[in-house]
Formats: structure tokens, C-alpha cells, sequence
């Protein structure tokens, strides 16, 4: 009888076959309970084929394992965290904005995260970012001069706050890049044919070529007609003499009719 028999349960632990804890089995009459330290009735031998218990040193019969590891939730540090705090920061992994790489509150960065994006300073590629890079150029969003067009020769041609990529009008002449592709000017210059006039007052403003330095061909660049008054659409080779042009053309003229003039002397 269970008396006489050193293991009544046949859990493979001795007992004393009167029932309740022995020397070596903390149930001899319970095939599933064999080592219990801290009496819960949740056998921690890890010897027999039943489930063992998850915190062996701690009562805990309900055996809550919120994160799922070997740790039950009433001796586990990190009862959230099913790594354990990887970085041993003491920040619970659940928690720490920077799982990986330490920074909890023995590290001067201590969960520090400067763009509120949830990923620590330490640990976030773009501290300054709360987008971190969503054009994906490797430039990070707060100096990134177009945020949300990859760009990373940042080429900005007229300077403004805007890079060639996201800028409507890359050389600031007031025609847009689609303006300058129909016309054939060209959009990174704001004098594509290098007359001193802007494009745009070629197009708009005085209806010259600004594909042409001299639109109506007469040898006179267009800003040189503009600026004496002609029309520069117009050929006409008469360029208006400034007034200390007539002035010396009259000297010139009064000196040869003078010469004219005097008695011829054999």
C-alpha cells in the first residue's frame, strides 16, 4: 500500500506514502507535484512531464507570464519586457525609446528624444527629425531643403529656400520650369541668351526672343536698343546719337568748313 511504497505517486520522488510534503517530494500522493519551495502548489522540480513553475522562489499559483518568458510576472524585473531590459539600462524594454543602446537614468542622455518622435537621441539617425528623412535622401528633415523630395546634393540654384527638386522656378526669373521647357529658355538661367534682359521681361515684358540677343537681326542687341529707345523688334540700323555726339560731329563739321573756307594760297 501507499504506506510501504517509498514513491506512492510514481512521480519518481520518494516519499512516505502517508500523504502531504516529505523529506523529498512536496506531495507523495500528487504524480504532478514534487519540489514546491515556496507552496504554491506549482511544481518546480523540472523533472516531471507537467507544468513548471515560473517563479520557483515566489508564490504565484496563478503563474501570470505577461510578457511570455521563462519569468513569471511575480519575479520578473521586467515583467513587460519579454528581453529583459537587452540594454541594462534599467529602462523596461516596453518603455525605453532606445531598447538597444543604453540610456536610462545612469547615462546623461536618460530617454532624452529632442524631436518628441519617440526614438531616443542616442539611438535615432535624425535627433532633429521627427520625420526622420521621409523623403529617404539621407538629409535630415529641419535642414533638408526639400523635405519631401529626395535630394541629396541639395542643388538649389537661385539660392532661395528651395532645392532644384521641389523649387517651381530653379533660376528665379518668374518663369516656371514648365514656362521655360514649353519656350526651350533655359531654366537654371534667368538670361538663357545672354543679353542682360530677364526671360520673363523678354517674354512678357518687351516681346523680344530670349532665345535671340538680337531679335530683329539688325546688329543691335535688344538691351542696347532698349536702352537708347529704339524697338527692338523692329531692324533699323539708325542708332540715336547722344547729344555730345551731335556736339562733336558739329565741331568736326564747323573745323572742315572752315578749312574750306580760306583763300587758296599759291
Amino acid at each position: 500500500g501507499d504506506a510501504c511504497d517509498t514513491d506512492a505517486d510514481g512521480d519518481g520522488f520518494d516519499g512516505d506514502g502517508a500523504g502531504g510534503p516529505s523529506t523529498n517530494d512536496a506531495d507523495d500522493l500528487n504524480a504532478s507535484l514534487a519540489v514546491d519551495p515556496d507552496g504554491d502548489l506549482v511544481d518546480s522540480s523540472n523533472v516531471l512531464a507537467v507544468a513548471q513553475d515560473n517563479c520557483p522562489a515566489e508564490a504565484n499559483a496563478e503563474q501570470t507570464n505577461s510578457d511570455g518568458d521563462a519569468q513569471g510576472d511575480a519575479c520578473d524585473p521586467f515583467p513587460n519586457d519579454p528581453d529583459n531590459d537587452l540594454d541594462d539600462d534599467t529602462v523596461s524594454g516596453h518603455i525605453d525609446n532606445c531598447p538597444t543602446v543604453p540610456n536610462g537614468p545612469n547615462d546623461a542622455s536618460n530617454q532624452l528624444d529632442d524631436d518628441n518622435d519617440n526614438v531616443g537621441n542616442v539611438c535615432d539617425a535624425f535627433p532633429n527629425d521627427p520625420d526622420n528623412d521621409i523623403d529617404g535622401d539621407t538629409v535630415s528633415g529641419e535642414i533638408d531643403n526639400c523635405p519631401t523630395e529626395p535630394n541629396t546634393d541639395q542643388l538649389n540654384t537661385d539660392g532661395d529656400s528651395e532645392g532644384n527638386a521641389c523649387d517651381a522656378d530653379d533660376d528665379n526669373d518668374n518663369l516656371t520650369d514648365i514656362e521655360e521647357q514649353q519656350y526651350g529658355t533655359n531654366p537654371l538661367l534667368i538670361d538663357t541668351d545672354n543679353d542682360t534682359l530677364n526671360d520673363y521681361d523678354e517674354m512678357y515684358n518687351f516681346n523680344t526672343d530670349p532665345l535671340l540677343m538680337d531679335t530683329d537681326g539688325d546688329g543691335i542687341t535688344d538691351a542696347e536698343e532698349i536702352a537708347v529707345g529704339r524697338n527692338p523688334n523692329q531692324f533699323d540700323a539708325f542708332i540715336p546719337l547722344p547729344l555730345w555726339a551731335f556736339g562733336l560731329l558739329s565741331l568736326i563739321m564747323f573745323g572742315i568748313y572752315s578749312y574750306r573756307s580760306k583763300p587758296f594760297k599759291k
